[in-house]
């Protein structure tokens, strides 16, 4: 997986812990994706676990209040920032009592500043109904990360219903995001072919292809070769935004494996040839640097003769053909 996308990712999940934007956080873009999460946990606990003593002090004398009356202090009083921190601490029965008692648009306040792993009792006996109106909210706020924290905690229908309500670039978002993504598989499984070519689509329309290549990434075999078939079938446009993207972000190292993987990598090494010449030239720089040459082999092996001709001519024009030795058999 690389690194670099990894870390992005981290960086936007710390970012709206500590409410701020990602792009003032680019000083932590030197840190290990380890470090990263280490340091976010560190924040969460001291968000979330400290003083703990106090917290169930303030907690204990709502075990003898009524719902209603727990709801209405709740919303009045204590705000979403402290009831996310205390929501742990409370029986799960009496606390799903006083969600079916609070308006949605508090409850989305909530779980954005909630931690899912410290109350999946309460997540797991919300009706689908509540989730779903919460769902909307956070979809239409655009709160990729709380989202994407909650994916692990939510039954697949849930997950469906969620779909349906965001856009292509909202799933491929949340997706970058996502708190274990292990997920993605099930997630994706879910998405029929119509719909997984239109999250491509955005990918290529709305800058997104890093998002989207991480999401490839992650996938099981299966899901990973169903999709990666999708993409090898896009067009031109989409795909020429995926070479810049490789190009401007240097992601080589990962887009040529992908395409080597294809069953019909053709017009993606279309779009390599229509790049300009310093793209092509970044592409034969990550072979050699990432040794990436089984997987230029095995992408070269698929193209038609004529394929592989232009691509020669174009390497030799540029005056590289003494970068590719290895694969010098196939180009004739």
């Amino acid at each position: 997986m690389s690194e670099a996308l990894e870390v992005r990712a981290e960086i936007a999940k710390i970012a709206r812990l500590l409410g701020t934007e990602a792009d003032q956080l680019g000083y932590l873009e030197d840190v290990k994706t380890e470090g990263l999460i280490k340091f976010r946990d560190q924040l969460v606990e001291l968000f979330f676990g400290g003083e703990i003593g106090g917290l169930q002090r303030f907690v204990g004398p709502s075990k003898i209040l009524p719902s209603s009356l727990i709801a209405s202090v709740t919303q009045e009083a204590v705000g979403p920032v402290l009831t996310a921190r205390i929501a742990g601490l409370v029986d799960p029965s009496q606390a799903i009592a006083v969600v079916g008692r609070l308006p949605t648009e508090f409850l989305a306040d909530v779980a954005v500043e909630i931690d899912p792993r410290r109350v999946p009792g309460i997540i797991g006996g919300l009706s689908d109904q509540v989730v779903n109106d919460i769902a909307e909210i956070l979809v239409k706020r655009k709160e990729y990360v709380a989202m994407g924290r909650f994916v692990a905690y939510v039954s697949g229908e849930q997950l469906a219903a969620t779909f349906d309500m965001a856009t292509d670039a909202d799933l491929l978002q949340t997706a970058f995001v996502l708190e274990d993504k292990d997920h993605l598989s099930v997630a994706v499984g879910l998405l029929p072919d119509k719909r997984l070519r239109g999250i491509m689509r955005a990918a290529g329309k709305n800058g997104l292809w890093a998002e989207a290549i991480d999401l490839v990434l992650h996938l099981d075999d299966e899901q990973y070769a169903r999709v990666i078939d999708i993409v090898a079938a896009e067009s031109d446009e989409i795909l020429d935004a995926l070479i810049q993207t490789a190009h401007q972000q240097q992601l080589w190292s990962l887009v040529v494996p992908i395409a080597s993987d294809m069953e019909r990598p053709e017009n993606v090494m279309a779009a390599l040839n229509r790049a300009d010449n310093g793209v092509v030239k970044g592409c034969f720089d990550a072979v050699v640097e990432y040794a990436l040459w089984d997987e230029l082999y095995a992408l070269l092996e698929k193209l038609s003769p004529d394929q592989r001709s232009v691509f020669r001519k174009r390497a030799g024009a540029m005056k590289l053909l003494s970068k590719l030795e290895p694969v010098k058999e196939l180009l004739g």
